[in-house]
C-alpha cells in the first residue's frame, strides 16, 4: 500500500476509550500511513486490480415473492438516507447503486413480512467475479445471483460440505441475464441441516450473489464473500445462538485462528481459537458463549485462504454477517435503531472520525476492542474515517434480528490480516 501524498497531522493526545461512547470533536485529523503486519493477506484473485471502490456500482437483492412495503436504503458518502420501492421477485429487474463521486451504502429493508417478528436486511453490494455464500441448511436457502451489468453472465458453482466437495447437477455454465437476476435452489444440491459453502466463479461478466434463507427460525439474505486469509466479522449479536462457518475450497488444509473481540478487547472464543478446515470443505462451530453478555466481532487468520460467516438466531429470527477485510474508511446505513459496533482487531490504538448524521465525532479504540455507538433513530447513516483498518457493523435488535455490513467507501485499505494481540491472550 501506498503512503499517503498529504503530510501527517499531529493528534492531540487523548484516553483510550476501549468501550462504548463518543467524544464530538470540533476539528479534523489527517491519515497518517498505517502501522500494518509485515505478512500480505493473500486472497484469491478477485479481477478488481486497481479498482476502486468509488468506481463500482451496488447491486441489491430483492424481496421475497408476496412481500409489500419492501425497500432499498442507501447514502452516499455522508449524505441524507433515499428510499426506492425494492425489487419484488426474482423474475424483477433489480435495484442497481450506480457508482458516482463518493461511494454509495445500502440494503433492502422488511419488517414483518411475510410473518410477525422478523425482518429483513439484505446488503447492496458489487458484482464481482468470485465469492463464497455459506448457510447452515442448504434445505433452507436458495442462491440468488443478480448480474447488473449489459451482458450476460456466465458463472460455475462448487459447493463444499462437511466432508468436501459436493457432487452437483446443474451447477455450470449458468447464465445470468443482463440487469437481471437469477434463482438457484440449494435444497436438491446439498444434504439438509448440514453446512455448505458455494464458491461461486464467473467465466463471462460478474454477478453478486446471496442465499435468501427461509425457514421457522425467520428469514434473511446472507450475502457472499471472498477468500481470504485475513477477515473481521464485524457484527455478533448478544444473547443468541451463534454459528461460525468456515469454508476452505483449496486442495491443502487450512489451520485457522480465530479471535472474539468485545468491549474489553480480544479474547480467545470458547472452543475454537485454533481450527484445522480441511480441503474442499466447510467447517461449523458454535461461538454462542463468547457473546453471552455482549455483542462483538470475531476475526480469522489462516495460512490458506477462507470464507467466514456467522449465522445467528435470536428469538424467533435469523440473521447472518459475512467476513470483511479492514478499511480505513466506510458507511454504515440502516434503517433506524439499534447499534454500530467498531472493531479494532490490530494489536496497536487506532483513532477514528465518526459522522453520525452529519454530527462528527471522534474516538481511540483501543487494541483489539469493539467500540458501541449508538445508529440514528431513524433511517440514517454513519460514516467513518481512521487511521488504523477498522470493520463495522450494527446490530438491529428491537424484538427482531438484522445485522448490517458497513460499506468501503476508499480506495486505501488493509492488504493484511489482522494482527493477533499476543498481551490479550
Amino acid at each position: 500500500m501506498s503512503t499517503p501524498a498529504h503530510p501527517q497531522t499531529p493528534l492531540t493526545p487523548r484516553r483510550v476509550l476501549p468501550a462504548a461512547g463518543i467524544a464530538v470533536a470540533a476539528g479534523l485529523f489527517g491519515l497518517v500511513p498505517l502501522l500494518l503486519p509485515a505478512h500480505p493477506d493473500r486472497e484469491v484473485a478477485s479481477g478488481d486490480g486497481a479498482q476502486s471502490a468509488a468506481a463500482r456500482a451496488l447491486a441489491c437483492p430483492s424481496a421475497p415473492r408476496g412481500s409489500s412495503g419492501a425497500s432499498v436504503l442507501s447514502a452516499a458518502g455522508a449524505g441524507a438516507v433515499t428510499t426506492t420501492p425494492a425489487a419484488v421477485g426474482e423474475a424483477s429487474q433489480p435495484v442497481v447503486l450506480p457508482a458516482g463521486k463518493e461511494q454509495a451504502a445500502g440494503g433492502l429493508w422488511l419488517r414483518d413480512v411475510p410473518r410477525v417478528g422478523v425482518s429483513w436486511w439484505g446488503a447492496c453490494q458489487p458484482a464481482a467475479p468470485e465469492q463464497v455464500v455459506q448457510v447452515t441448511d442448504p434445505a433452507r436457502a436458495r442462491l440468488v445471483l443478480v448480474n447488473p451489468g449489459t451482458v450476460d453472465a456466465l458463472v460455475d458453482i462448487t459447493l463444499h460440505g462437511e466432508k468436501g466437495e459436493l457432487s452437483a447437477v446443474g451447477t455450470s455454465s449458468i447464465t445470468v441475464p443482463a440487469r437481471g437476476q437469477r434463482a438457484v435452489p440449494l435444497s436438491v444440491q446439498a444434504p439438509a441441516g448440514k453446512p455448505v459453502g458455494a464458491r461461486i466463479i464467473a467465466t463471462q461478466g460478474r454477478v453478486a450473489a446471496w442465499a435468501l434463507a427461509d425457514g421457522p427460525e425467520g428469514a434473511d439474505h446472507i450475502p457472499g464473500g471472498a477468500l481470504r486469509t485475513g477477515l473481521v466479522i464485524p457484527a455478533v449479536p448478544a444473547g443468541g445462538r451463534s454459528t461460525l462457518l468456515l469454508t476452505n475450497p483449496g486442495a491443502d488444509a487450512a489451520t485457522v485462528t480465530v479471535r472474539a473481540h468485545g468491549s474489553r478487547g480480544g479474547f480467545e472464543p470458547t472452543g475454537a481459537g485454533r481450527l484445522v478446515v480441511e480441503p474442499g470443505s466447510t467447517l461449523r462451530t458454535d461461538v454462542s458463549r463468547s457473546f453471552a453478555g455482549e455483542s462483538g466481532a470475531l476475526s480469522v487468520v489462516s495460512d490458506h485462504p477462507v470464507a467466514a460467516s456467522v449465522d445467528s438466531v435470536v428469538g424467533k429470527d435469523l440473521a447472518a454477517m459475512t467476513g470483511q477485510r479492514p478499511t480505513t474508511s466506510g458507511l454504515l446505513v440502516g434503517p433506524g435503531g439499534g447499534h454500530a459496533l467498531f472493531t479494532n482487531a490490530s494489536d496497536a490504538n487506532v483513532p477514528v472520525r465518526l459522522v453520525v448524521d452529519g454530527k462528527q465525532a471522534e474516538h481511540t479504540i483501543g487494541a483489539g476492542a469493539v467500540v458501541s455507538v449508538p445508529m440514528p433513530a431513524t433511517a440514517g447513516s454513519i460514516a467513518w474515517s481512521s487511521q488504523g483498518p477498522l470493520v463495522a457493523g450494527a446490530v438491529l435488535d428491537d424484538g427482531a434480528l438484522a445485522l448490517v455490513p458497513g460499506q468501503e467507501t476508499g480506495a486505501t485499505r488493509s492488504t493484511q490480516p489482522p494482527r493477533q494481540d499476543q498481551s490479550l491472550r
